[in-house]
């Protein structure tokens, strides 16, 4: 028998805290069993950007109905085999913008390379994921084209059809000479799907002068 009235107390506390979270815990349970509930599709696992996504990286799960996003894409019919045009991560409901056609994705000798660009320059800021175009590569520097006078520098075609995976529009802040900098060397990131036999001289390009792109069918 506990003597003491200070120690009486205690665990007169300790035990009504323990019937008290026994309680919340039975009522939350008792509720959970009862709130409607729906099937909400969701990436089963992380899937990086620019991989196909198959069924094994989907599943539902049973969440309260209102926890649907709007606008989610709920028929895996509408994202297997599609290509993930971010990262989507595990749990995440998918939207979507975060898929592209499979056609985006990087097959055997292909490679992904990023290519700073004037976008106004290249095709009128009309360039975009899917997108095919030939990349052409005018040089920094050198005597220019014989006939055509000091300072003419042909362009050059350094890739022949390659497909736009992803557009990136550069920050413009920063102090004045970064904001030039920034500009002289493009105003966007192009990340590009080439031939592997093309990607030297696109890299070779884009350290070695100006890179301008040109849409085709």
């Amino acid at each position: 028998m506990v003597r003491s009235p200070a120690l009486r107390r205690v665990l007169v506390v300790v035990v009504a805290l323990a019937v008290a979270a026994c309680a919340t815990l039975k009522l939350k349970a008792y509720l959970e069993e009862r709130v409607p509930r729906e099937e909400v599709l969701v990436a089963k696992n992380d899937i990086p950007p620019y991989s196909v996504i198959t069924a094994e990286d989907l599943h539902r799960v049973s969440l309260p109905v209102g926890s649907r996003v709007e606008g989610s894409l709920q028929d895996p019919g509408e994202i297997v085999g599609k290509l993930a045009a971010a990262a989507i991560y595990r749990g995440e409901q998918i939207l979507p913008q975060k898929v592209s056609e499979a056609q985006l994705a990087l097959a055997p000798g292909e490679r992904a390379v990023g290519v700073p660009v004037d976008l106004v320059r290249s095709a009128g800021m009309t360039v975009k994921p899917g997108d095919r175009v030939d990349v052409f590569w005018v040089p920094g520097e050198g005597p220019g084209l014989p006939g055509k006078g000091t300072g003419v520098r042909e362009a050059e075609l350094v890739a022949e059809g390659a497909t736009v995976l992803e557009v990136v529009k550069k920050e413009s802040g920063g102090t004045p000479e970064e904001r030039r900098q920034t500009k002289a060397a493009g105003d966007a990131v192009a990340v590009l799907k080439v031939r592997e036999t093309e990607a030297r001289s696109v890299v070779t390009a884009v350290g070695n002068g100006q890179v301008y792109l040109a849409k085709r069918r």
